[in-house]
């Protein structure tokens, strides 16, 4: 039995699939795992499930990566900044629309969803599609969006005259394949994908200067992507880091900014796949849950799934422990967007 972070092997080798009641081998416990993590996941931030990220930003745009499901704190250039949900900008006493240029660094605004790290930066662009793996040359992506005319992307793949769909398959390739689309700014509104043996990445090509820059990078298990979008408004005025990293493992003369986040659900696949809840006894309890419900037996479900949640309680109680210092949130002056500025 695993004693630190658990696979999906390990979870074969455990009880979990007698509690599941299927062999070790039927691919119905990886089934039955995943849906035991996706549904113990938005109940607390357990052990294992928060995690430190490092970018390196030249502006304030930041994309998080597919990991990411919610960001928990931020700290630009070793100062810890403030969360605004997407609904700030829309409050009627807050300080209405902001632009990367605007504040100094101070806010990070959530900017909703989206499908690649970057945008398309010039309209009449072409995208350009790579694998890293050759087994993978026949796999197509499908690219949505609106072209350089501002039209909705309508592509016949069959050439029988009566199959249309949203969007443009491209075949990837190990040089690159080009889009026959020529892309409206920001014109990229969402790809699908199969499943892959490796990474497909995405360029943005321009076709005048002969000239591409990554758009986006798609792991093998990756078939809809979307990732959250972020503004740092004001990071560009900064200029240099005030402590630039200098390391050979993180090397950024630039704008170092550092996330604590909550991981995001992603189903293990393979036997080597880390599973993100990392409690054998919890995700065996929230199985036997998920048997119950089969059964319509709901009320014996919830005691199955409190048991769950106790169990991961009780071990985010001993990982923490009693000497940790746990400290109050308090708002500054200066927070915007109403609440008490002073209580008298």
């Amino acid at each position: 039995m695993a004693t630190g972070r658990i696979t999906l092997a390990d979870v074969k080798a455990s009880r979990i699939p007698v509690a599941a009641n299927v062999p070790s081998v039927d691919p119905r416990v990886a089934y039955y795992v995943n849906e035991a993590v996706q549904r113990l996941l938005p109940r607390g931030n357990w052990v294992g499930t928060v995690a430190r990220f490092r970018f390196c930003l030249a502006d304030g745009y930041l994309t998080l990566p597919r990991q990411i499901q919610q960001v928990l704190g931020v700290v630009v250039c070793d100062h810890p900044i403030r969360i605004r949900s997407q609904w700030y900008e829309f409050i009627e006493n807050a300080f209405g629309r902001w632009h990367e240029p605007d504040g100094c660094a101070s806010h990070l605004l959530d900017r909703g969803l989206d499908c690649a790290f970057a945008s398309v930066s010039v309209s009449g662009n072409q995208i350009k599609v790579y694998c890293d793996l050759a087994a993978d040359v026949s796999a197509p992506i499908l690219l949505q969006g609106t072209d350089s005319t501002g039209k909705r992307v309508r592509t016949n793949p069959s050439l029988d005259l009566l199959t249309y769909v949203d969007g443009e398959y491209v075949l990837p390739s190990l040089a690159g394949t080009l889009s026959t689309t020529l892309w409206g700014l920001g014109g990229l509104a969402s790809v699908q994908k199969p499943m892959t043996k490796g990474a497909i990445r995405l360029s943005e090509y321009n076709p005048t200067l002969v000239t591409e820059r990554p758009i986006a990078a798609y792991e093998p298990t990756e078939t809809q992507p979307q990732y959250r979008r972020c503004l740092i408004p004001g990071l560009s005025n900064l200029g240099q880091c005030c402590n630039p990293e200098t390391t050979t493992y993180f090397p950024c003369t630039d704008k170092v900014v550092e996330v604590l986040a909550k991981l995001a659900f992603i189903p293990v696949v393979a036997d080597t796949d880390f599973v993100l809840i990392q409690s054998i006894p919890a995700l065996r309890l929230m199985v036997q849950c998920l048997r119950k419900e089969e059964s319509n037996l709901m009320e014996e479900a919830s005691l199955w799934e409190a048991r769950a949640i106790q169990v991961l309680n009780d071990e985010l109680q001993d990982y923490v422990g009693d000497a940790t210092l746990m400290n109050i949130r308090m708002p500054t002056a200066d927070i915007g967007g109403g609440g008490v500025l002073n209580v008298l």
